[in-house]
């Protein structure tokens, strides 16, 4: 089994799939990709794919030159037809699939030489686990993801292992929002699993459960469940309403939510949610280190106190400035 490291943290998993998440664009997600390849390539037989459209010369907003995806020889790339078109490599496609994107259907490709890649992928969890097994089945040791916040499906335990948060001064509107954004991903990644008893899926969207791990109540509509109870679980997403109503109805339960991937709730909510109540996850991925990006589109910060402070609020996890070579690892 070979050895693979993920931002200095040695691992004996093999194959294993990560996921990198921005949680804007240009917070610097496929500068971390691209240090995760050329560090592992030489290693490892690796796929990569993405949940949307990534690599691409010019953002689509801005204008401005955005970073290629850079690939070795022997990489295996999940992608569209449209995208190998603008690739600069001669690769050989291996197999079609019947997935469909706004760039075309998705095609599973060998890359013959190193070289700059435009990577799009689907959305859908289904979709992702099933490119997954195809790239395992190729002989992928590591299989990477290049996700975002509002496209968190590769992010979801049924795909990815672990996952990367790359975050900089585009999270946000100003360093307080992108401080609160950053706290934010970083809290709902780093929630603990539920372990008092066994949650158990009997089919309904909402279940509540007593002292001794026993459903009380069960319904898909959390209007219908019991209110004074140990715990209450919810399958699917956990969202602003629901969260809501909770806190105006739900005495002091735990709040077990599926994985992280599945919340939609805002900061002050999960706030609240800590102070009256507990919020857990069935599952999770693990986070294995955040990345930064120090620079922004429409304001600046000195590099290295934003370094400082990313380093601060994102502890207890490594940071990395992948770019000017800072870290701070633990």
């Amino acid at each position: 089994m070979t050895e693979i490291t993920i931002f200095d943290q040695e691992l004996n998993i093999n194959p294993y799939a990560i996921s990198i998440i921005g949680l804007a664009k240009n917070v610097g997600k496929t500068t971390a990709m691209n240090h995760l390849l050329k560090r592992l390539s030489e290693k490892l037989r690796i796929g990569v794919t993405s949940t949307g459209w990534d690599g691409e010369r010019f953002d689509s907003i801005t204008g401005l030159p955005k970073p290629s995806i850079s690939l070795k020889k022997g990489t295996y790339v999940a992608t569209t037809t449209e995208c190998l078109k603008r690739s600069s490599e001669h690769i050989t496609i291996i197999e079609a699939t019947d997935m469909s994107t706004a760039l075309g259907k998705v095609v599973i490709a060998k890359a013959e030489e190193d070289g700059k890649f435009e990577l799009a992928g689907p959305s859908t969890i289904a979709d992702l686990y099933a490119l997954k097994k195809k790239l395992i089945e190729y002989g992928c040791e590591l299989i990477i993801f290049d996700g975002s916040i509002n496209r968190k499906a590769s992010s979801s335990v049924k795909i990815s292992d672990g996952i990367i948060l790359s975050t900089g001064l585009n999270a946000g509107y100003g360093l307080n929002q992108v401080k609160t954004t950053t706290i934010f991903w970083k809290n709902i990644y780093s929630l603990s699993v539920y372990s008092k008893f066994s949650i158990k899926n009997n089919g309904y969207k909402y279940c509540t459960y007593d002292y001794n791990g026993e459903i009380t109540s069960s319904s898909n509509y959390i209007e219908n469940t019991r209110s004074n109870e140990e715990a209450i679980a919810i399958n699917g997403a956990f969202t602003e309403s629901i969260a809501q109503y909770i806190l105006q109805n739900a005495a002091d339960s735990d709040v077990i939510i599926e994985e992280p991937s599945s919340c939609f709730i805002t900061p002050k909510q999960l706030s609240k949610l800590n102070s009256k109540h507990k919020l857990y996850v069935k599952n999770k991925p693990y986070l294995h280190a955040v990345t930064i990006n120090p620079t922004s589109t429409s304001y600046k910060a000195n590099p290295l106190d934003f370094f400082k402070l990313m380093s601060e609020i994102c502890s207890p996890y490594s940071v990395y400035d992948v770019k000017a070579g800072l870290k701070a690892v633990r």
